[in-house]
């Protein structure tokens, strides 16, 4: 779709009162098919020669288990294109109120039969950012829905500034809220999307998801877009980034 002004003020008011906003339709339905091929091909192709740290499965020998595939710019130039899609750009610009620079591409998964839930958490704690303004752009490659794990949002959490995390024993998420109670929860709303959709989410934004117990794929890509006057500890993110996958690394898990 051609992202007008309306659209994109509209976003901006809903990710503003909200911490996210969902715009239906934003791509078109043969482009997603392409990008659907496209990480096909890259699990046939490119994960059998990339490090394992880049690519996470439930059980390693088992594909269906596939649940993260990080940093897919970087070994596919195919995928760079997102990083730098006006469509994109556009609507960051104006939820940010900064320009950008993107993080990287990933593909987000939930695998079939996957009960796993993601813990709820705050994209900015893992970044590491001042000031903490970066935002998500997650489009569904699959239906996501409340059968196979659609995200949930806490609404308005954003507002609320960063809340303490500590280490998580979910594979794939090091880090989850400490207090995340009932409060939180009667906040939480499902947001179910179809392939074509968009969800944008600022890094402070409180979300989760349930596991996946379907016999359905629920994969989406994730595009991450810092502000630009943003100014990261890549001291302490690397740190922690070399601790978790290390941990991960001795349970086996890579």
């Amino acid at each position: 779709m051609n992202v007008d002004n309306a659209t994109i003020e509209q976003a901006a008011a809903d990710c503003e009162r909200d911490g996210y906003c969902v715009i239906r339709g934003f791509f078109p339905v043969d482009e997603i098919d392409r990008i659907r091929q496209r990480v096909q091909r890259y699990i046939d192709e490119v994960v059998p020669t990339i490090p394992s740290r880049y690519v996470m499965m439930k059980d390693n020998d088992d594909l269906n288990s596939l649940f993260r595939l990080e940093g897919m710019d970087q070994f596919d130039s195919w995928f760079k294109y997102l990083t730098v899609d006006e469509r994109l750009a556009s609507l960051t610009r104006k939820l940010l109120n900064d320009d950008f620079v993107t993080r990287r591409v990933e593909m987000f998964g939930k695998g079939l039969r996957v009960d796993t839930p993601t813990p709820p958490h705050q994209d900015g704690y893992y970044f590491m950012l001042k000031p903490n303004n970066a935002l998500t752009h997650w489009f569904p490659l699959d239906r996501a829905d409340e059968e196979n794990g659609c995200i949930r949002y806490v609404v308005g959490s954003h507002k609320k500034g960063m809340r303490d995390h500590e280490v998580s024993d979910v594979f794939g998420f090091s880090l989850g809220l400490v207090d995340y109670g009932d409060e939180d929860e009667a906040d939480c709303v499902a947001v179910i999307v179809d392939p074509g959709d968009l969800i944008c989410h600022h890094s402070l934004t409180i979300h989760r998801a349930d596991g996946n117990p379907s016999d359905r794929k629920r994969r989406a890509i994730g595009v991450v877009h810092y502000g630009a006057s943003c100014r990261q500890d890549k001291q302490a993110a690397d740190a922690h980034s070399k601790n978790v996958h290390a941990r991960w690394a001795q349970q086996g898990k890579q």
